[in-house]
């Protein structure tokens, strides 16, 4: 494995399953490519949805072993993980954040 996991977060209106083109080219690179299970199309609040993805990248962490994680945010998704780690900690127990596509500026 190359490198901490990584974390993929999908955005609004979208599923993990959307992610799986990402992933099989993350997987073919070497790393390990992990998502979390978030509530459904990601429409709630995004407080709410970053202590989902809190909760997720913790047990990967302990299931793991890892003390830092790779995050890919796309879409809404990048909002999700930029909340999650400005607000919860998250920039402490993550290498890198990448956001893609995300509107950081608003919409």
């Amino acid at each position: 494995m190359n490198g901490p996991p990584v974390v993929l977060v999908h955005g609004f209106l979208a599923t993990r399953t959307l992610m799986w083109p990402m992933r099989r080219r993350l997987t073919a690179a070497g790393r390990a490519v992990f998502t979390v299970p978030l509530s459904p199309l990601v429409i709630q609040d995004v407080r709410r949805l970053a202590a989902e993805l809190d909760t997720g990248i913790e047990r990967l962490r302990d299931k793991l072993g890892a003390e830092q994680v790779d995050v890919v945010g796309v879409s809404q998704g990048g909002i999700l993980a930029l909340w999650w780690a400005h607000h919860l900690a998250g920039f402490a127990r993550t290498r890198r954040l990448l956001l893609v596509g995300a509107p950081v500026q608003g919409t």
